[in-house]
């Protein structure tokens, strides 16, 4: 499943969605990204989920608002969420706002994956 905002692929039970364009700003690719990601928690229950910023350089508070909603839900139905590949400039925010304690942030989809599987062990 692809559109302009966002590529989805799968590693095993594990979506893995990269962010495709650099800003993430405008109302229309926020829309465009919680169209996708809502059907795939739905979908993939308890969802093991990376996203993966690497691309993205500036982020709006809706798409961190989407974020968060998505981040509740999956938690709410026993899934696994990780970001990787957040930008110093991005990562500042998380850490001002204390969504760095809210999210598992992981330096490359690598490091996610491997999170996601220590959390399935645990």
């Amino acid at each position: 499943m692809n559109n302009p905002v966002v590529s989805v692929r799968y590693a095993g039970k594990v979506v893995i969605v990269e962010i495709t364009i650099p800003r993430l700003l405008e109302d229309a690719q926020i829309l465009s990204l919680e169209e996708t990601l809502n059907p795939l928690v739905e979908e993939c229950r308890p969802t093991k989920m990376i996203i993966d910023f690497s691309r993205v350089e500036h982020l709006s508070s809706s798409a961190l608002g989407v974020l968060i909603r998505i981040n509740s839900e999956i938690k709410k139905q026993g899934g696994f969420l990780s970001l990787c590949g957040i930008n110093k400039r991005i990562l500042e925010i998380f850490k001002i706002t204390k969504l760095d304690q809210v999210f598992t942030i992981r330096k490359d989809v690598s490091e996610s994956h491997k999170a996601i599987l220590l959390s399935i062990n645990e």
